[in-house]
């Protein structure tokens, strides 16, 4: 093994043994070349700052990454840089925040603020089972506003 592979090794390691949810065995089978696909909660997850973690995850080189699910979003605190031949995939639901560069800046969730977000094309066909109470209002208001509704598409000019 190549000296700069071993400390890479070694550092990612022991980065990842003081993050929450990290698998510093893991994180050694990837530097070693025997898996060809990763995640990065391997090299841990921190919901003020992981900006460490993605780094050493995405300079593995791993051929395949994959962007985890977590509690919380990835915050970074800074712009990162990807490797050539490197394919990322963000699991469904991932949000990767990023902070602005200034020291005095706080990132926290506050539960009772929180938007929804919705897929404009479930909205628009409401489709299956998990819509047909949104499927019933619309039928029931269709029925009963019958002439007396007019719909007309909104466009600016």
């Amino acid at each position: 093994m190549k000296m700069k592979q071993m400390v890479l090794m070694m550092s990612a390691a022991v980065l990842a043994s003081f993050a929450q949810g990290a698998q510093p065995e893991k994180v050694a089978q990837v530097m070693a070349g025997d898996l060809k696909e990763a995640r990065v909660s391997w090299w841990g997850f921190n919901p003020e700052d992981s900006t460490e973690f993605l780094e050493a995850a995405i300079n593995s080189k791993v051929p395949k990454l994959i962007v985890d699910k977590q509690l919380s979003p990835w915050i970074v605190g800074k712009t990162l840089l990807l490797v050539s031949n490197q394919e990322i995939v963000f699991e469904e639901g991932v949000e990767l925040l990023k902070l602005k560069e200034d020291p005095n800046f706080i990132v926290c969730e506050e539960e009772d603020l929180k938007d929804y977000l919705y897929d404009a094309e479930e909205l628009r066909t409401l489709p299956g089972k998990k819509f047909q109470k949104k499927r019933n209002l619309v039928n029931k208001f269709m029925r009963e506003m019958e002439g007396r509704f007019e719909y007309r598409a909104i466009a600016c000019d």
